[in-house]
C-alpha cells in the first residue's frame, strides 16, 4: 500500500476476500492495541522506512530492491532539502503529503502532523538516506546525511523527550553515521555472491619469495691483532599486504569483498595508512589536509568533511547542451562607415529537463514553484542542470549559462 509518488505507507492495512472472484478488497477497521489511525503515516508506518534501510545496510548485496522502494521518498527529500532553513529543520513539513496508494482506497494516507519535529517520525525517515540513490548526486546525498544527523543530534538535547523519542534519536544516529553497516560485517553473509558485485577483481598480493641469503665470507687473516667484525646479511623486506577499506583508513575483514552498492569501497594496495589521518566522512574543518588519501576535504570554515575525490566517477556528469552554441550578431548599424563592427552575442540553446521526481508527478519546469528554491541554490540541480532554461529566465541561471531566448534565435 505504498504511494508511488511520495513513497509513504499507512500504519496498517487490512483486507477482505471478495467471495465472487477471490480478489482482495480494502477493509476499514480499528486497532485497539496501538490506537493509531489506519490510513496515517505515523509511528508504525515510519518504522517500515527504517526496517528497509536497516536491511540494506546489513545486507548491502541485496539492497537493490531497497533503493527501488525508497526512490520516491528520496526524491521528495532531495527536492525539498533546505540546509539553511530559518525554521531549523532541513526539510519543511510539506516534504511528505497525503496520497492514495491504490484505486478503491477508503481514505487518503496522511502524514502525522508536525512530523518533522517528532523524533520517532523524522529519525526513521532520514535514516533511509544511507541507502544510495541512483537519481541523486553522491555529494548532495552526503550533504543530506550530514544535515539529517546534525538535526537529530540537536533535537536530542531537548530535556522533555521521553524514552521512546530518545531511543529513536539514537537509532537514527547509529544508522546515519555508518555504525550499523560496520557492525553488520560480522554477520554470516554466505547468501551473498559478492563476486557479482565487485566492479574489478581484487588485485592479488605479489608472491613472497625470500631473497637468497649469501653466506658471509670470513675476512682474510692478517697480522692484525684483531679480526674485523662479520656483518650479518640484511633480511629482505616483506612486501605490504593490500586490503579493502570503506573509510580509506581501516581494513575490512579479510574475507569481505566489495560490491557495487558500496560507493566508498576502495583497494588499499599497501594496507592501512601509516600516518595519522582523518577517515572518510570524518570532520576536517580545522585541518583541510588531514584526510586519508585519496579523500579530499570539502566544505567551508563552519564545517568540512572528508569526501571521495571528484574523479572517482561518483559525481553526476553535467549535461552537455543539446545543440551547439549559436552566434547571433547584433543588428547592423545604418551607417557602417562611422560605427564600429557589432560584437556577436554567444548564447546556448538550453533545454528544460525536469528531475526524476518532477517527471513522475507530472510537474513542469515552466510552472513549478521549485524554481525559486532550487536551480543554482541546489548542488544536485546545479550538477545536473535541471530546468536549465526556466532557471535562467527566472534569474537563477547556472554559472556560465547564457541561454538563448526567442529574441536571440
Amino acid at each position: 500500500a505504498q504511494c508511488d509518488d511520495i513513497g509513504i505507507v499507512p500504519n496498517w492495512l487490512t483486507v477482505s476476500e471478495n467471495s465472487a472472484d477471490g480478489s482482495l478488497l480494502p477493509l476499514a477497521t480499528s486497532f485497539s492495541g496501538s490506537g493509531t489511525p489506519q490510513y496515517e503515516f505515523g509511528s508504525e508506518a515510519s518504522r517500515t522506512m527504517w526496517r528497509v534501510a536497516f536491511d540494506a545496510a546489513t545486507y548491502p548485496c541485496e539492497s537493490g530492491s531497497a533503493s527501488t522502494f525508497l526512490d520516491p521518498i528520496h526524491n521528495r527529500l532531495d527536492s525539498y532539502f533546505d540546509p539553511h532553513a530559518v525554521t531549523g529543520s532541513p526539510w519543511p513539513e510539506n516534504t511528505l503529503g497525503s496520497c492514495t496508494a491504490f484505486e478503491g482506497q477508503l481514505e487518503s494516507t496522511q502524514p502525522m502532523g508536525a512530523w518533522i519535529w517528532i523524533q520517532f517520525m523524522f529519525s526513521p525517515v532520514y535514516s533511509t538516506l544511507v541507502v544510495p540513490s541512483d537519481y541523486i548526486a553522491t555529494s548532495n546525498q552526503q550533504s543530506m546525511v550530514d544535515a539529517a544527523g546534525s538535526h537529530i543530534d540537536s533535537q536530542l538535547n531537548t530535556n522533555s523527550l521521553s524514552y521512546y523519542h530518545k531511543s529513536w534519536s539514537i537509532i537514527g544516529i547509529l544508522t546515519l553515521n555508518g555504525d550499523v553497516e560496520k557492525a553488520s560485517q560480522v554477520l554470516d553473509r554466505s547468501s551473498c555472491d559478492y563476486s557479482t558485485f565487485s566492479p574489478t577483481k581484487a588485485p592479488s598480493s605479489a608472491p613472497h619469495t625470500p631473497s637468497p641469503t649469501k653466506t658471509p665470507t670470513p675476512a682474510p687473516i692478517t697480522p692484525s691483532p684483531t679480526q674485523p667484525p662479520v656483518v650479518p646479511p640484511t633480511k629482505s623486506p616483506t612486501p605490504p599486504e593490500g586490503c579493502y577499506s570503506s573509510n580509506y583508513k581501516d581494513c575490512l575483514v579479510s574475507d569481505y569483498v566489495g560490491h557495487d552498492k558500496s560507493c566508498s569501497m576502495i583497494w588499499l594496495p599497501n594496507g592501512p595508512p601509516q600516518n595519522t589521518c582523518t577517515a572518510l566522512w570524518g570532520e576536517c574543518t580545522n585541518d583541510m589536509s588531514s584526510c586519508c588519501e585519496p579523500a579530499v576535504c570539502f566544505g567551508d570554515a563552519n564545517f568540512a568533511s572528508c569526501v571521495p575525490p571528484p574523479d572517482n566517477g561518483t559525481a553526476a556528469p553535467t549535461e552537455s547542451p543539446s545543440k551547439p552554441p549559436t552566434v547571433v550578431p547584433t543588428k547592423a548599424p545604418t551607417d557602417a562607415a562611422t560605427t564600429a563592427s557589432p560584437t556577436p552575442i554567444v548564447c546556448t540553446i538550453c533545454n528544460d529537463e525536469e528531475t526524476y521526481w518532477m517527471k513522475s508527478t507530472g510537474k513542469d519546469c515552466t510552472t513549478s514553484s521549485l524554481i525559486d528554491t532550487k536551480c543554482n541554490k541546489s548542488d544536485a540541480w546545479t550538477i545536473n542542470k535541471y530546468c536549465r532554461l526556466s532557471c535562467y529566465n527566472a534569474g537563477y541561471g547556472y554559472d556560465g549559462d547564457v541561454c538563448c531566448d526567442s529574441s536571440r534565435v
